[in-house]
């Protein structure tokens, strides 16, 4: 526990306990309203793992992300095994997804098979030590 301490300052301790001491419900609840976005950039169908930014995105459960097509071709958001499937999207058109469901999800565009990307998302508690993490370097 010490050395997860010297790690991670206080800041970590404060983040450890919340984790623990929380139930579940109120982290999740806390969860579910956050947001990320994913821009489908200019050119996008000859860019392959670059046509979608960020890729990969890093989330956690509940986030709604939102796909915006910035380019001025016609695309899709598509995941791998069926989780979510957008309509075409011509250029400014959204599409959003829930993630309810911790795990990582494989995308393309239907269009552009070579167009790849991966949403990754954890828990809570995972969130926390990562953005930790992040502020210590």
């Amino acid at each position: 526990m010490n050395n997860l301490i010297a790690m991670f300052g206080s800041l970590g301790t404060f983040s450890l306990v919340l984790a623990v001491l929380c139930p579940m419900s109120f982290v999740q609840g806390q969860v579910q309203a956050q947001q990320s976005n994913i821009k489908i950039v200019s050119d996008a169908s000859t860019l392959g793992n670059k046509a979608f930014q960020p890729n990969p995105l890093e989330i956690p459960v509940g986030t709604t992300v939102i796909w915006t097509n910035d380019d001025f071709g016609i695309h899709t958001v598509t995941d791998n095994n069926g989780a979510f499937e957008s309509d075409t999207l011509r250029p400014d058109d959204t599409f959003e997804f829930t993630f309810n469901e911790l795990g990582t999800y494989d995308y393309h565009c239907m269009l552009h098979p070579t167009m790849v990307a991966q949403v990754v998302q954890h828990t809570i508690m995972m969130t926390m030590v990562s953005l930790m993490v992040t502020e210590k370097t």
